[in-house]
């Protein structure tokens, strides 16, 4: 029989040279220690694909002293599970030997920041006369969420000054409405971060244009309406603030509830209802 190629163990370990980490000029947070071993777990796997065993090696291989970057856009998981080991530096994640994620650690701020203000070129982003087709309009909203990501992080940190001013810049500069209108652009949370009342009036319209969509799903027939449903609750539940659209929204809870009682989706109703007892409580 042919021998079977395989790895006996569940872990892969990495010998780490502290020093030459140390030097790499990688982002290391204060009172880390680093570890002398990286360990990444290969738990759920039950293959590993060429492409994870090269990224293996080139952990093995090189020493800390050339940084190794993945985008923030591909799930590195699917070769190894580094999400543990990877630290935002702007479009582009860093590998690193420390466990960034446990340590809340996994944004490198003064990277992310110079980078998104002062080193990254957005073309015609902010122009509306120039059209996006869905593929472009999808990589403008990666990049719109991964500054929104580091903006997030960098607020909660207490860095609210940089973080605004990055959330501003971002809704400068990629602000064509094709981008800002799309249904998983995050300019909305981008608008709350900045402090801009120009921003809030981006946030008022995205609200009102969300709501439009909501209204276009009640408005279709039962066929249609039971295929976008997903769609609506998702809209309903976590893309609009009721404060902005207060009556529309809450007849849109009533007739969306209504809809599905009569079309026999009773638990689609049931969340509709205590969406509604929610808002309720909170007024």
């Amino acid at each position: 029989m042919r021998a079977m190629r395989c790895i006996p163990t569940d872990e892969i370990h990495f010998s780490i040279d502290i020093d030459a980490v140390k030097c790499s000029g990688m982002y290391i947070p204060e009172n880390v220690d680093i570890p002398e071993t990286m360990t990444v777990s290969l738990k759920g796997k039950s293959y590993l694909t060429r492409s994870g065993v090269i990224l293996a090696e080139l952990i093995s291989n090189c020493n800390w002293k050339r940084p190794l970057y993945v985008a923030k856009s591909m799930q590195i998981s699917e070769y190894l599970d580094l999400d543990d080991y990877l630290v935002l530096e702007g479009m582009a994640q860093r590998i690193v030997p420390f466990n960034a994620r446990k340590l809340n650690k996994t944004v490198d701020a003064d990277r992310c920041y110079e980078n998104i203000m002062n080193k990254y070129s957005y073309g015609n982003m902010s122009d509306n006369t120039v059209y996006f087709d869905e593929t472009n309009r999808r990589m403008a909203i990666t990049m719109q969420r991964m500054i929104c990501g580091a903006a997030e992080w960098m607020q909660s940190t207490g860095d609210t000054i940089r973080s605004s001013s990055m959330a501003a810049r971002c809704l400068d500069e990629i602000s064509n409405n094709d981008i800002l209108l799309d249904e998983y652009s995050c300019a909305d949370r981008l608008a709350l971060i900045s402090d801009s009342s120009l921003n809030k009036d981006i946030y008022s319209d995205i609200m009102k244009n969300r709501m439009e969509y909501v209204l276009w799903y009640l408005s279709f027939s039962d066929t249609d309406f039971i295929l976008y449903a997903d769609k609506l609750l998702r809209t309903l539940y976590s893309s609009i603030d009721p404060d902005l659209v207060d009556r529309e929204y809450n007849e849109a809870l009533s007739i969306s509830e209504e809809r599905f009682n009569i079309l026999g989706m009773k638990d689609y109703a049931e969340f509709v209802g205590k969406m509604k007892k929610r808002i309720g409580d909170m007024e």
